[in-house]
């Protein structure tokens, strides 16, 4: 591909990428969790099912053009003014990818040291993206 063509794809890529963010930041300032990643095309999964180990992820199974605006997704949150946390990458690539309908997972693990970590993650069908390979967390779970 052309170079050029390729820098207008790429420039495209990070003007919507910049939407999306700004977006996600108004949801969810405005909005609980919940109602934030649901009007952004990725619900919050509360329910007992997983579709894969949290241990494993891939993205190898995104198109091309997927894994390219994830990538600017992640380029704009770095220099992003607010903290570029796991929960607003989530939500943004999950408004990127919601033709995929990913579901918006929160789980927590201890640390060596007894601390309480948190994470966010997209779960797809048959695979996540945005998980931490080298923590195991345990996806919440609504208490009904």
């Amino acid at each position: 591909m052309r170079p050029i063509v390729l820098a207008v794809r790429q420039l495209r890529d990070h003007a919507v990428a910049v939407c999306r963010v700004v977006l996600v930041e108004y949801r969810f300032r405005r909005y609980s969790i919940d109602v934030a990643a649901a009007d952004l095309g990725a619900p919050l999964r509360l329910d007992r099912t997983q579709s894969v180990p949290p241990n494993e992820t891939t993205g190898a199974d995104l198109t091309r053009s997927q894994r390219s605006r994830t990538a600017a997704i992640h380029r704009v949150l770095r220099i992003w003014p607010f903290e570029d946390t796991c929960l607003r990458r989530s939500l943004a690539c999950g408004h990127a990818l919601r033709s995929l309908k990913p579901a918006l997972r929160i789980g927590v693990a201890l640390d060596e040291g007894g601390e309480v970590l948190a994470h966010s993650w997209l779960e797809f069908d048959g695979f996540s993206l945005g998980l931490n390979d080298e923590v195991q967390y345990r996806a919440l779970r609504s208490s009904r």
